[in-house]
């Protein structure tokens, strides 16, 4: 019998097992997976395998697989497993991670769950829904160490012994008054630092950074980058303790962030996977491939206005192309700075105006540096100075086009509720392919002809 190489990936490896219907081999790898791993050995595998390899997943970990699964596979998934076996997967899962999964059940299935809960879970959870999905209280996890503000630093100790086990990521407890009301934090260096008789008021950090529950997830993350934070108290709009949240919760934020932008640049949903329905994938690219198409023959339809040009001249047509793509790149570079900008708040009314002109020098610089090089380039080729002269100014004004594209075109998008990395880049693909084919033709019909 052929054996499973250790050179390959655990993907290629439990794909090769179930293609072989080596179930059993299959569940031993899976024992030893951590449950994120698994999730992604789910996404990278074809649909018809998904049913298969469920039961073969570790009863323990089936919940942490549930949560981590992009959602279009995890819908799947609950639609797949019975509701006695999903409320038992679910009931494994901590407060924070059975909310982030409330809007992907039956209702039905809500209904049972948060009736099996104890009152205080019951509450916390439907605490936590009142959130939006966007808000820094939907990710608060209520597992969390707390102590109120009058006792001693023994009886810190006694509580964290009694606990037996911390919760992940335990850095400090949270301090609060009689009432809940969040007054500081009591980080662990603190509380092993000093004697067991001191008071917590006393040595506590009340100037801690604290997360209020309907900030917004991004502001979470640039907190937490910014003061290099693994875990931080979220209160309430009262001041009273919700919970936390940790540094897992914000690398996953950050992760979404970046995969959003780098989906919304192709036109692609957050939740497309390699192995989406083929249906909803030829549906959900169709619009994006239809848009796109309207601008090529918005650039085309330019082109044809100088079709009496291009006939008497034919090495115009030879040079658009260069036009074109090099005014799309350095608009390019300009709008993923600004929508980077934008997306950390680093970009405002305080300092637009300034990012403008800078942009425009540069693109001023590199539009006569680079417009030169290709002048040189084009008198070399076609032997004709004058069209090397116009191809430089064509791609001068292009340069400086993109630039203006570049930053104004992400902020005004922001300000009418368009989130400028999935529209930005169509728009202006399209002002520079027009403007720079406008520029080179109109100057060459012009001056040439």
């Amino acid at each position: 019998m052929p054996e499973i190489s250790d050179s390959h990936s655990p993907i290629e490896n439990i794909s090769e097992l179930m293609h072989r219907h080596e179930l059993g081999r299959a569940r031993a790898a899976l024992k030893d997976m951590h449950a994120a791993d698994i999730a992604e050995l789910i996404e990278a595998l074809p649909i018809q395998q998904h049913y298969a390899l469920w039961p073969l997943i570790p009863a323990a970990s089936k919940g942490e697989v549930l949560h981590k699964l992009p959602e279009e596979i995890r819908r799947d998934f609950i639609g797949l497993i019975g509701k006695d076996e999903l409320l038992e997967v679910i009931r494994r899962l901590d407060t924070d991670e059975i909310v982030d999964l409330v809007p992907d059940l039956p209702a039905p299935t809500v209904e049972s769950l948060m009736a099996s809960m104890a009152q205080r879970e019951r509450q916390l959870a439907e605490r936590l829904l009142a959130y939006p999905e966007d808000q820094a209280g939907s990710i608060t996890n209520t597992n969390v160490l707390f102590i109120v503000e009058s006792a001693s630093l023994q009886s810190a100790l006694d509580y964290m012994r009694i606990k037996r086990k911390t919760p992940e990521h335990t850095d400090k407890i949270i301090v609060t008054d009689d009432n809940n009301q969040y007054t500081g934090v009591l980080p662990l260096s603190t509380l092993v630092c000093n004697p067991p008789n001191a008071r917590v008021r006393d040595v506590m950090d009340r100037t801690f950074p604290v997360i209020k529950a309907d900030a917004s997830v991004h502001e979470v993350a640039r907190l937490f980058e910014h003061q290099d934070l693994i875990s931080a108290p979220v209160i309430n709009e009262d001041g009273q303790l919700l919970g936390r949240i940790t540094v897992d919760d914000v690398v996953d934020i950050i992760r979404s962030q970046a995969q959003h932008t780098e989906y919304a640049a192709s036109g692609l949903p957050m939740d497309e996977g390699l192995f989406s329905p083929i249906a909803s994938s030829v549906k959900r690219r169709g619009l994006w491939l239809g848009v796109n198409l309207a601008t090529a023959f918005l650039a085309s339809w330019v082109i044809s206005l100088f079709q009496e040009s291009l006939e008497q001249l034919i090495v115009l047509a030879v040079l658009i192309p260069v036009v074109a793509s090099m005014g799309g790149i350095a608009g390019g570079q300009s709008l993923t700075l600004i929508v980077r900008g934008l997306a950390t708040e680093q970009v405002g009314r305080g300092n637009s105006r300034a990012l403008l002109l800078k942009e425009l020098s540069i693109s001023a610089i590199n539009g006569v540096a680079w417009g030169a090089m290709v002048a040189i380039g084009a008198f070399l080729w076609f032997g004709h100075f004058g069209l090397g002269l116009i191809i430089a100014a064509a791609l001068l004004i292009n340069f400086i086009v993109a630039a203006l594209s570049g930053v104004l075109t992400p902020i005004a998008l922001r300000k009418i509720g368009i989130d400028p990395a999935i529209a930005g880049g169509v728009i202006l693909t399209t002002i520079t392919d027009v403007v720079g084919i406008l520029a080179f033709l109109g100057l060459a019909s012009l001056l040439l002809l």
